[in-house]
């Protein structure tokens, strides 16, 4: 389903709004939430001592399509046009899904379907640290995905227009959210830009890597499933709130409005952090302990 959104995508016509939210807001969003949540899911029938070390490789080669995808369109599309350059995504897609489909399993025996009650999960919610993680996981992706939406729109404005260096400050920060390993190299025309999104996407990665960790680790094996979906859903409001609000501070692009949205992104990541410290202390009250 993915990859023929995907394909669907490179066949809509500009200025159809609808075909767009069909492609990408329902046909994309269906085939990924079906295919992504289950293979960390799968991760916690196969890890049990170092399940947050493994859960980091699913998330954090998902950066690597945040690398790889900005440069292609870059460079392609002055090239071969929009449609065959979405079309290369989509075989792209299409190729890594027939991997998956013949290399991810469980060690366990498959189960029946469960029932509606036991996929939705909603008694998790009485469970005060779950409760806590999932708000912290609301507030934070509510403020922490502005700056990969925003931060070309903000070196454009910033330098006065856009530069060689604008289509890769995304690309930088879906690099360092694997590993640290922007070199001196790449700081050179924009050094303080070009800093910010190297630190910045490697100081959000662990976020993405260890929450749905951290929602295995409190929750029994056999509603791992259930309460790892049931936090994202939770969370899927913030992710669909915060770059439109973010947006409505900078629809005049001027530099003092792009720093109300950072100062905004910055007060609702910090009360994302206190619920995780909530969290992390109603699980434990020692300081030291590791949960």
């Amino acid at each position: 389903m993915t990859s023929f959104s995907v394909f669907m995508l490179s066949i809509s016509q500009p200025r159809r709004i609808y075909q767009h939210h069909l492609t990408q807001a329902v046909l994309f969003s269906l085939g990924a939430t079906f295919a992504f949540f289950p293979c960390l899911g799968i991760c916690a029938h196969w890890f049990k001592r170092r399940l947050a070390f493994a859960m980091g490789f699913p998330i954090a080669a998902a950066s690597i399509g945040g690398i790889i995808y900005p440069v292609m369109l870059n460079k392609l599309i002055p090239r071969i046009g929009f449609g065959w350059t979405i079309r290369i995504f989509a075989f792209i897609v299409l190729f890594c899904f027939t991997v998956a489909t013949f290399t991810i399993s469980t060690p366990r025996a498959p189960k029946p379907l469960p029932r509606l009650s036991q996929l939705l999960a909603f008694r998790a919610f009485r469970d005060p640290c779950y409760t806590c993680l999932c708000l912290a996981g609301w507030f934070t992706v509510l403020s922490t995905f502005n700056p990969f939406f925003y931060v070309g729109l903000y070196g454009a404005v910033a330098n006065g227009g856009a530069s060689v260096l604008t289509p890769y400050y995304l690309t930088i920060m879906c690099a360092t959210a694997i590993v640290g390993r922007i070199g001196p190299g790449f700081i050179v025309d924009r050094p303080n830009l070009i800093a910010f999104s190297a630190i910045y996407g490697f100081a959000s990665g662990p976020f993405f890597s260890l929450f749905t960790a951290c929602v295995m680790q409190i929750s029994p094996i056999e509603e791992v499933g259930a309460r790892s979906g049931m936090a994202f859903v939770f969370m899927s409001t913030g992710a669909l709130a915060g770059t439109p609000i973010g947006g409505v501070f900078i629809r005049d692009e001027a530099l003092p409005n792009f720093r109300h949205l950072i100062l905004f992104s910055g007060i609702i990541a910090l009360v994302g952090s206190a619920f995780f410290g909530a969290a992390r202390f109603i699980r434990s009250p020692r300081l030291r302990a590791a949960v």
